[in-house]
């Protein structure tokens, strides 16, 4: 039987996992709007989320802040914002992920790039949701993380330079 690492250096599996964050950058979004607090009943007896008019879900989480509470509010808000930055990013991550591919012969490499980026994603998500309340995690926390995900999407864009496709 095969170990993880073997599999990784054999196999190219980049481009399921620009799938996979596509789908990791939804989590927020389905937890705290379709089953989580976001499911419950506002002031006007509709559910905060609603899936025939999403784009008044801001509105309508306004006028629920007060039944939700205050914090709560913020992190439904936050987690949407984490979902809208996830998705803004995604082009970007497939554009990255399709140029490493590019001539590069060296499978681990971009399947250990790749990996890294959701990685730093998925801490950046949960600085931006919870942390920010959490004040043994500094404010810069995630703005460093932000940075090296986006430092591994400028290596991800060299990678074929690094081979010598384009030089």
């Amino acid at each position: 039987m095969e170990s993880a690492w073997q599999y990784l250096e054999e196999n190219n599996i980049s481009g399921w996992l620009v799938i996979a964050q596509f789908w990791i950058a939804l989590l927020p979004r389905l937890y705290f709007s379709l089953l989580g607090p976001g499911s419950q009943k506002g002031p006007d007896g509709k559910s905060i989320w609603d899936s025939k008019a999403p784009r008044d879900y801001p509105s309508r989480l306004s006028r629920a802040r007060a039944q939700l509470g205050h914090k709560l509010a913020e992190k439904i808000i936050r987690s949407e914002a984490a979902v809208n930055n996830a998705l803004e990013n995604l082009p970007l991550f497939a554009i990255a992920v399709l140029a490493a591919n590019l001539g590069n012969d060296d499978i681990w490499q971009i399947n250990s790039w790749t990996i890294r980026y959701i990685y730093l994603r998925v801490a950046y998500t949960y600085l931006y949701i919870f942390a920010q309340d959490n004040p043994r995690v500094p404010g810069e926390a995630r703005s460093v993380v932000w940075l090296a995900s986006i430092a591994v999407l400028g290596y991800m864009f060299l990678l074929p330079f690094r081979e010598g496709i384009f030089v």
